[in-house]
């Protein structure tokens, strides 16, 4: 299980932590934030980390009014083709975005985003 730490102001760094053991899976910059609108942030992988060799990638998040609901846009862009953080947001963002959907709709996440999981 992991949280994402920052005070989510423009220019503040962020992490994606481990709750038990606080370690670090991925790391960035808050580049741009209009709550409750638009998030953008860097991502990049821990130094020593296998992804650390990429630069970082980018991912924007829009939450807006969509035929009287609400949508959420997630984009992540400015990847390496091929490379270690792209093979690892395919597995992870699609299982994280309809586990959220599962919990908005039911009040009841996926099983498998309750654990830990190796992607």
């Amino acid at each position: 299980m992991h949280k994402n730490v920052s005070d989510w102001k423009v220019g503040s760094g962020w992490t994606h932590q481990d709750y038990e053991s606080n370690a670090v899976r991925v790391t960035g910059q808050v580049l741009e934030s209009e709550p409750p609108k638009k998030l953008v942030v860097s991502w990049g992988a821990p130094e020593g980390s296998p992804g650390a060799v990429e630069p970082p990638s980018k991912v924007t998040f829009l939450i807006e009014p969509f035929m009287g609901t609400v949508r959420l846009t997630v984009l992540h862009d400015e990847l390496v083709e091929g490379g270690v953080t792209m093979k690892g947001i395919t597995q992870g963002w699609p299982a994280i975005l309809s586990s959220l959907k599962s919990l908005l709709e039911t009040g009841q996440p996926l099983a498998m985003t309750t654990k830990r999981w190796g992607g």
